[in-house]
């Protein structure tokens, strides 16, 4: 639960600030940060502080954040429920959690509804509340959809990480991922286990969704968390790695771990998975453009551990050795497969000459684009961001 707290506390309070300033936060913010932080708006002005939280312990999910203020010691305080959406984050020169900015009046936020602290609102007077601080409940939105960019983990951090469930015990590690290019999703993650030195593994399809990531102290990525028992697992349905599963094969499999097939849900008619290729093959993967010229090489992907997005890909050109390259992120439906004389992946394509390649906009590799900064990236190649087709994910 407390995992689940600290994951929720990321998402919520990176959605949608429009504030530069506080533009990042990471999963290394503890829920322990957020109690008993002050809040101040953006003049400076204190507010008060948050005195806890409402989390739903069905979904993980902060209802609300508890902003007391108005008293003095404690005394005569005004209690009110603050959307964490509402909230931006101020760090200290160390890039540590230092404060809570809310873009908000004293005066208006005196006028807030508030409550008594022994009776804590009720969700139609939640969502009252949302509405004075112009934010809209989750609840009301789609769960299916509903993404934030900033709970991304790399696809490098993906393939090879150790995977355990929630007794610790291990249960194996991710050998590759299946992308779909055309939908531009991990249709799911290839679990080895049960092998010794990689000699007698077995191989099963899983869904992103059904994994938890674990960080360490730092709260950078550190391993993947899987709800199952080492038995059930070893019961699973499983493939051979020279022969991947088809889409029935892999709907079984989600069955199998409790999710439901995205491609059900949002693109009923799909059945083919003749667009995806493997992770592995995606990372390192060489790129020219359509009259054979080099343009670089993919070094990672960004994807999004709830949907299984793969937002972009990062190609990296332009340097010698790896010195002095330039980091572009490109959709994945701007890339083409070409293939060798037998059918198996060999290289991309991208439809693109040498000079606008070099005057696409680029990002540092210690900080990734955060979403508005990768549609106009999208634009740039003539991609539609799949989030704009879809208005509710943030």
């Amino acid at each position: 639960m407390k995992r689940l707290l600290i994951i929720a506390i990321a998402m919520a309070l990176t959605l949608g600030l429009g504030l530069t300033a506080y533009a990042e936060m990471k999963l290394n913010f503890k829920g322990s940060d957020i109690i008993g932080a002050k809040v101040e708006n953006r003049q400076g002005e204190n507010l008060g502080e948050i005195s806890d939280l409402s989390v739903d312990p069905k979904t993980g999910r902060v209802d609300f954040a508890v902003v007391s203020h108005g008293g003095v010691l404690g005394i005569g305080d005004k209690y009110v429920a603050v959307p964490l959406n509402a909230f931006a984050v101020k760090t200290d020169k160390d890039g540590k959690f230092d404060r809570l900015v809310l873009n908000m009046s004293k005066d208006k936020l005196a006028k807030a509804p508030n409550f008594d602290k022994d009776r804590w609102p009720d969700r139609p007077e939640v969502e009252k509340i949302y509405v004075y601080f112009g934010q809209t409940p989750y609840w009301s939105e789609d769960p299916k959809t509903f993404t934030e960019m900033k709970n991304n983990f790399k696809g490098s951090d993906i393939i090879g990480a150790k995977v355990e469930n929630r007794q610790g015990e291990n249960l194996g590690q991710i050998s590759d991922l299946s992308v779909d290019r055309k939908a531009e999703r991990v249709d799911f993650a290839i679990l080895s286990h049960g092998g010794v030195l990689g000699i007698g593994d077995k191989y099963v399809a899983v869904p992103l969704s059904a994994f938890a990531v674990k960080t360490d102290k730092d709260g950078k990525f550190d391993r993947l968390v899987l709800n199952m028992s080492k038995d059930k697992l070893a019961k699973a349905p499983n493939f051979d790695q020279d022969r991947w599963p088809d889409r029935p094969e892999v709907e079984r499999m989600y069955v199998y771990f409790g999710q439901t097939p995205y491609w059900r849900s949002e693109h009923p008619k799909t059945s083919e998975m003749k667009n995806n290729f493997k992770g592995s093959d995606l990372i390192g993967a060489k790129v020219e453009n359509r009259q054979g010229e080099d343009l670089g090489k993919i070094g990672d992907l960004a994807v999004d551990p709830k949907t299984g997005r793969v937002d972009f890909a990062v190609l990296s050109h332009g340097g010698v050795l790896g010195i002095g390259d330039k980091y572009v992120a490109i959709p994945l439906s701007a890339l083409v497969i070409k293939t060798d004389k037998n059918g198996k992946f060999d290289r991309l394509v991208l439809n693109m000459g040498k000079d606008k390649l070099a005057k696409a906009p680029n990002f540092d590799k210690d900080r990734w684009p955060d979403r508005r900064e990768a549609e106009r990236t999208y634009r740039y190649f003539g991609q539609t961001p799949y989030w704009s087709e879809h208005p509710r994910i943030k």
